[in-house]
């Protein structure tokens, strides 16, 4: 069936409009009539993910009913079609795109009619990251006159969709990613800065109670040890102004204080020799 003053464009012209509107850059694609194989640098459940939302999404990419429209949409996502039936590898997943009563769509060879427009997807596993998808489209008028295959239009902007939304979800993994080690490097500071404190409050701690023994430590040195105030101090042999005298003091001669009586200290004096000196004739040792 024709349609009453529809305008037929150069085909060149759409086909080269079309590859500018759906550029997609991949590095091994196989081209066939109606039909696009392509590897995703995607793992198998991302892909099939990807894939299942853009054959849901009710457009078909690529084509139009129209001079002016680059899409058709209306389109419903399908378990299956007898129309289409691609040749799915063990363990692939497929998924599927129908339009009905399309109106004569564009970049499909010789489509003149009103009909249905199939997208297949199938998605297979290459590798734990890679995946392979292949896209194939026709259009088969209602009147059954013949199976009309796509130029290809169809199936590069349907790729580019796809690939748009595989980056789109790279770029989303990426930041999250770098927010999360954003996260983990702050969680680190905060825990280094933690750790910091707490080692300068036990540095601290710890210097307390040095200074606090360098004290003490001073306070026994002074209760321990003197020295005479001037040379007319005498080592007494008994604490008694008139007992004998064992010897004589130099000033600034350090003592070993061995007893002390409230006027007396038993002192040792660095030769060894034992005996009283009176208290005001000594003085602690700084």
């Amino acid at each position: 069936m024709s349609i009453p003053g529809r305008m037929v464009p150069n085909r060149f012209r759409i086909v080269l409009l079309v590859g500018v509107l759906c550029v997609a850059s991949f590095a091994k694609d196989k081209h066939a009539e109606g039909s696009l194989t392509v590897e995703l640098s995607a793992p198998f459940e991302t892909a099939t993910e990807i894939v299942s939302e853009v054959a849901a999404d009710g457009i078909i990419r690529g084509t139009g009913q129209y001079t002016t429209e680059q899409q058709i949409s209306g389109s419903l996502p399908a378990q299956d079609s007898k129309l289409l039936e691609p040749e799915v590898p063990p363990g692939a997943a497929v998924f599927f795109k129908v339009r009905t009563g399309a109106i004569a769509p564009r970049h499909y060879n010789g489509s003149t009619d009103v009909g249905t427009l199939v997208v297949a997807y199938t998605v297979e596993k290459v590798a734990s990251d890679k995946s392979r998808l292949t896209i194939e489209s026709i259009f088969v008028p209602d009147s059954h006159h013949g199976r009309k295959t796509s130029d290809g239009s169809v199936e590069t902007c349907e790729f580019t969709a796809i690939e748009t939304k595989l980056q789109e979800l790279e770029k989303l993994r990426k930041e999250t990613q770098e927010k999360k080690d954003r996260e983990q490097q702050e969680v680190r500071i905060r825990t280094l800065r933690r750790e910091l404190a707490e080692q300068q409050n036990r540095y601290d701690a710890l210097n307390a109670e040095v200074q606090q023994l360098h004290k003490r430590s001073t306070e026994l040195r002074q209760l321990s040890v003197v020295k005479s105030k001037s040379s007319s101090a005498r080592l007494k042999a008994s604490p008694y102004t008139r007992a004998g005298t064992v010897e004589s003091l130099t000033e600034g001669e350090e003592l070993q204080v061995l007893y002390r009586t409230p006027t007396w200290y038993y002192v040792r004096t660095n030769a060894g020799r034992a005996g009283w000196v009176y208290y005001s004739l000594l003085e602690p040792v700084q």
